[in-house]
């Protein structure tokens, strides 16, 4: 699921976990979903629209709460 909003890598020791603040986390979703919407309009992406649209409707409500 991008983003990982837990930000978490593996389960081992090598990954700490970190938690953000609702500000910072509001930051990461807008450019996150900036970023998707890059992805869209990009044609290297198209076999996976379907996926981008799902993730930019998601985006979408999180930056819009």
């Amino acid at each position: 699921v991008f983003p990982n909003a837990n930000q978490m890598v593996s389960h081992n020791l090598l990954t700490r976990e970190s938690t953000f603040g609702g500000a910072d986390r509001a930051g990461i979703d807008r450019a996150a979903l900036l970023t998707v919407e890059s992805w869209l309009k990009d044609a290297r992406f198209s076999k996976i629209h379907p996926l981008l649209t799902g993730t930019r409707d998601r985006l979408t409500s999180f930056v819009s709460q």
